[in-house]
């Protein structure tokens, strides 16, 4: 298994598409309300914009895959 600690930002490859991320599901973007019923939607139903995924997204560049 691989020893992810010892990475740094020059490890990753921006070519990334975040098709198999296991934090967002490749969306890019992840809803952190706490209400329940808004990570169920995968939006925010109190407004609130959704955050860049910070393992394939970290920056926010990517465009929402849906």
């Amino acid at each position: 298994m691989p020893e992810y600690e010892d990475l740094d930002d020059s490890d990753y490859d921006d070519s990334y598409d975040g098709g198999g991320c296991y934090n967002c599901g490749g969306r890019g973007w992840i809803v952190l309300c706490i209400d329940d019923l808004c990570h169920g939607m995968d939006e925010c139903i109190h407004g609130d914009p959704p955050d860049p995924c910070p393992v394939c997204n970290p920056k926010g560049e990517r465009e929402d895959a849906f």
